[in-house]
């Protein structure tokens, strides 16, 4: 049976009597409390995705480390960081000054450290922070030799250096044979060997008062963060992800408006009665 572009179906011709029918059109269709509260919903669950979207843009990008002019300055390790929290990336580089004392007895060698291009030994000992009960580990220098060189001064001192982010622990036996060395600086591990609650990072130490360094070991120099904004190709796909759901969304309500007024159509054709067929049967000739 026909109908017009606008989706208003209009009496066949063939069919002298039959009522004229109409069907709405989509736009007609669309408008209706019904669709109306469906649109809606399409809306906030497009929303949702749009908000998920945006967040893993967020992450997508970095923020850069913290300028040089800023990190060189030095600052009391309170002020910067504080036991029992992570390091975040705007706290790292951070020049620190703490104030505590060495326990002589727990030193430790970190393996694989280079210095100049030659392997060696990181000597790292935990500095009792003054005015609590944690530790942070101090890298107090380099040693060519698996061997700590002299020992810590007794008393308070003052440690000026590089706060950075803890190394994560390696996995399996330690491949060091020695009792006093172990394969990563992280302060979680040292922890447990110093029985002692550890910051979650360490201090390169630059300068210590009245620490200078012993025969045979050297300063650790480590500087500041290259100035870049690290880019997660795998944040920036969900984000265009959950962009392309966004549009799902609104494409899942279009269609099922169509499937409506095709099943409106549909109906109509099942109700009408067919036409009859013209009998084209000739009676006989003279």
């Amino acid at each position: 049976m026909p109908h017009n572009g606008d989706g208003r179906r209009r009496e066949d011709p063939d069919m002298q009597g039959s009522p004229a029918v109409e069907v709405p059109s989509l736009r007609e269709l669309a408008l209706t409390p019904r669709w109306i509260a469906g649109f809606l919903l399409a809306v906030v669950v497009a929303a949702s995705f749009g908000f998920l979207a945006k967040w893993q843009w967020s992450r997508s990008h970095s923020a850069p480390p913290p300028p040089a002019s800023v990190t060189d300055q030095v600052k009391p390790l309170s002020s910067v960081f504080k036991p029992g929290r992570e390091l975040l990336g705007s706290q790292v580089d951070h020049i620190v000054e703490a104030k505590g004392v060495f326990d002589a007895d727990k030193q430790v060698l970190v393996a694989h450290r280079l210095q100049s291009g030659t392997p060696g030994w990181w000597v790292v000992a935990p500095l009792r922070v003054s005015g609590g009960d944690h530790v942070i580990p101090v890298v107090r220098g380099w040693t060519q030799e698996p061997e700590i060189p002299g020992g810590v001064p007794s008393g308070e001192v003052t440690v000026v250096g590089r706060l950075l982010p803890p190394e994560a622990p390696v996995a399996g036996p330690a491949k060091e044979p020695r009792e006093e060395a172990v394969e990563s600086l992280a302060p979680s591990e040292l922890a447990n060997l110093w029985d002692a609650p550890a910051y979650d990072a360490f201090i390169v130490s630059n300068a210590s008062v009245p620490d200078p360094p012993p025969e045979g070991l050297e300063r650790v120099v480590v500087g500041a963060q290259p100035q870049t904004t690290a880019i997660s190709w795998l944040n920036v796909f969900y984000a265009l992800e959950w962009m392309a759901f966004a549009g799902v969304a609104f494409f899942v309500w279009f269609r099922l408006l169509q499937e409506a007024r095709n099943r409106h159509l549909d109906e109509l054709d099942a109700a009408q009665p067919e036409a009859p067929r013209p009998d084209n049967t000739e009676g006989p000739t003279a």
